[in-house]
């Protein structure tokens, strides 16, 4: 999930007494929010008088991210048919107290739902290409701010490095979803994390892959913004909780049978995913261990790099494993740690 993304809602309703009241009145406010919106609510004009024509808005449901896009806020477009519109509240009576307790639930799950198909949506994965008729080549891409800058032309300060642990994650994409245990991979790693009492779990059959898990949330605020970035190294924390390391350890590293590592790459919101730095490596257990990529030098195939690159919120590692001629098998990811090497302009 988006490490910068979050919405705060607010909940209330009117004293209710069997036999004497005859209805609920529920309210919910959306308090604030970040990089969302708060009008989050769909409303659509409905007659309240047909003699009249006067109409009122009503609430209709949370919105979806395409109601985000197409609803106006606060009142409808002129000469909209249907006439939708959003707005930051609800406020509507019910008949009971069951009645209430429904409606509470479901517009929390539903707002539950829109942050989280928010965060997803963030990350974009190639589905396909056809060509009709000759091929031809795309026009080159504008150069971003970072790859733009020319290192000769400044002058860099000595390698510092800075390292964050990921404090977001998510599964997405085509294979088996992994599951979160207490705050998920995106927790600390080993004993700054109760023992590893928080971690992500996938359960694969043989032949199998996972979704990809992406870690997210590091933060790198300390990173100055046009700081150059020389290299990116990735510390992840695996096991498999029922393996015998000695079986497995004992197999030879090009026998790519067993539960393995088959996709690592840094992931960037504006430039996608970089080079893959899994060799399939075995995954092995019970106890943890630490499997790590790239380099002081390397940036896994993406452009230039600056720290301001670093700090968007769906920026961090993917990852995915998979199952070969064992019938099943389980991977459970502890964290990541991830590692910038850079230099300051000075």
């Amino acid at each position: 999930m988006s490490a910068n993304r979050s919405i705060k809602i607010r909940w209330s309703a009117s004293h209710y007494v069997y036999d004497k009241d005859d209805g609920v009145r529920v309210r919910f406010d959306v308090v604030c929010a970040n990089n969302m919106a708060t009008k989050i609510f769909a409303y659509r004009m409905l007659p309240l008088n047909p003699a009249t024509g006067s109409a009122v808005g009503h609430f209709s449901h949370v919105c979806s991210p395409p109601d985000l896009e197409e609803y106006p806020e606060s009142e409808p477009s002129p000469a909209a048919a249907p006439e939708w519109f959003r707005l930051s509240y609800v406020d509507v009576l019910v008949r009971s107290v069951s009645e209430a307790a429904d409606f509470i639930e479901a517009v929390r799950s539903d707002v539950r739902r829109l942050k989280h198909t928010l965060d997803t949506m963030d990350v974009m994965f190639a589905q396909g290409e056809e060509i009709l008729g000759g091929d031809c080549d795309p026009p080159p891409e504008p150069s971003s701010s970072s790859a733009s800058l020319s290192l000769s032309s400044i002058s860099l300060g000595p390698v510092t490095t800075k390292a964050a642990v990921g404090t977001t994650e998510q599964s997405v994409g085509v294979g088996v979803a992994w599951e979160s245990v207490g705050t998920g991979a995106g927790s600390d790693v080993g004993a700054s994390d109760s023992l590893g009492q928080s971690y992500s779990t996938v359960d694969l059959t043989d032949g199998t892959t996972s979704q990809l898990l992406l870690v997210q949330g590091f933060d790198f605020s300390s990173i100055p913004d046009d700081a150059i970035i020389d290299g990116l190294a990735t510390e992840l924390v695996i096991r498999d909780p029922d393996a015998a390391s000695a079986s497995l350890s004992s197999m030879s590293a090009g026998d790519l049978t067993g539960l393995l590592l088959s996709f690592a790459a840094i992931q960037h919101p504006e430039f996608g995913l970089g080079d893959n730095k899994a060799s399939n490596e075995k995954i092995t257990g019970p106890t943890w261990q630490s499997l790590t990529h790239g380099s002081d030098s390397e940036l896994w195939g993406l452009p230039a790099l600056t720290g301001k690159d670093l700090k968007r919120g769906a920026f961090g590692l993917s990852l995915a494993v998979s199952l070969v001629d064992v019938a099943n098998a389980t991977a459970q990811v502890d964290g990541v740690v991830l590692t910038a090497y850079y230099r300051e302009v000075v």
